[in-house]
């Protein structure tokens, strides 16, 4: 699906529907130009490989961008690369960009993600053995960065903001309820995190999170009325009750020890 301009939909920009167990299916989406007051792009079930590149996509429904979305199908999708896209969740419960559960080996590379402007979520990141780099992402009304029930990938060198007032994290984490896939296996580093406007840095608790996440070697940059929020049910306020809450609550004891 390549140089498309969709404008003005009321439902889904675009929607593929992938194939069956044991058939390929490739899907490659790129060079689209996509405005709804829904959905913007959609894909589900079996994918065996494909692309998502240089994309624009404004959309106000739950989905402005899901490879792949939400769905009962038990279908995987892998093995795409997601680069160079543009996109814009301007709807009160928009989930921006959303590599959702039943997936495994999704490139996230050199994208922006904007929640700020009506949105909820800028990435929501399921499934297992991802590589999320060099992207912009910045948070509306609910997280900047929500891994849900994801495991075994990287989020590394990204530019994260949060700007927006939030009584949630911008660095959250949570069991997936569907699935019940939790959080376990995870290396963050390297990123930058910009939290300001009332927004907090964390707030999750014990249950959210499982064993052997690393995040370290991250920067944090807590500006004006934005705050360090809550690790383990637990509030912090300084870089050093991070790493003290690591140290006592976590299996990863060294968890932003070369953090600032």
């Amino acid at each position: 699906v390549l140089n498309n301009t969709v404008d003005g939909v009321s439902s889904d920009g675009i929607f593929v529907e992938g194939g069956t167990s044991g058939v390929d299916c490739e899907v490659y989406l790129n060079n689209n130009d996509i405005t709804s007051t829904s959905y913007g792009i959609r894909v589900n079930q079996y994918v065996t490989k494909g692309e998502a590149k240089n994309n624009k996509i404004t959309a106000a429904g739950a989905i402005p961008f899901g490879f792949p979305t939400d769905s009962a199908d038990t279908g995987v999708v892998k093995d795409v690369i997601i680069s160079d896209n543009e996109i814009y969740a301007t709807g009160s419960s928009g989930h921006a960009l959303l590599v959702s559960s039943n997936s495994e080996n999704i490139s996230v590379l050199n994208n922006t993600a904007d929640a700020s402007s009506g949105g909820a979520y800028a990435l929501v990141l399921k499934g297992d053995g991802h590589t999320v780099t060099g992207n912009t992402f910045i948070g509306g009304s609910t997280n900047a960065l929500y891994l849900k029930g994801v495991s075994n990938s990287t989020v590394t060198s990204n530019d994260v903001t949060q700007n927006v007032l939030s009584d949630n994290g911008t660095l959250a984490f949570a069991v997936d309820g569907g699935s019940g896939f939790i959080v376990i296996d995870n290396t963050i580093t390297g990123n930058t995190f910009n939290i300001s406007n009332g927004a907090k840095l964390h707030q999750w608790s014990a249950s959210d999170l499982s064993t052997g996440n690393v995040v370290d070697s991250n920067a944090y940059n807590i500006n004006g009325t934005g705050t360090w929020g809550s690790m383990f049910g637990a509030s912090v306020n300084s870089l050093a009750d991070v790493r003290a809450s690591w140290a006592t609550n976590y299996d990863v004891t060294t968890n932003d020890s070369n953090s600032n």
